[in-house]
């Protein structure tokens, strides 16, 4: 009996003379959703700032992800990084033409006062 193996591959991108797939940036947002909620739920800033690494990370890959930006921001929100999160939330709103059910509440973030 014959077995056949069929591959499967994932487009590859070239970035600065790095080359990535899809699943790579995947993972990342995952790892990173994960850690987001696991320290919102656990009030944990330790996941969240690793959360904000792996989104950094994942984003610099592929910065026209705009609803990765938007979940860097509430990262950095959570973790009282106010002119970060703003900044992101601010980018996203630039950028994302996908998600407009999130623009209003970023626009009332944004266009709250740091105390």
């Amino acid at each position: 009996m014959d077995v056949i193996v069929e591959t499967v591959m994932a487009p590859v991108y070239f970035v600065e003379s790095v080359s990535y797939t899809h699943l790579d940036v995947y993972k990342r947002q995952v790892l990173a959703n994960a850690l987001q909620r696991q320290g919102i739920n656990g009030k944990k800033e330790r996941q969240l700032a690793e959360s904000c690494d792996e989104y950094n990370a994942a984003l610099a890959l592929r910065p026209d992800l705009t609803t990765m930006r938007y979940s860097l921001g509430v990262s950095l929100a959570y973790l009282h990084r106010d002119e970060e999160a703003r900044k992101e939330f601010s980018a996203f709103l630039d950028q994302d033409r996908m998600s407009p059910e999130l623009h209003d509440r970023v626009k009332r973030f944004v266009g709250r006062r740091c105390v």
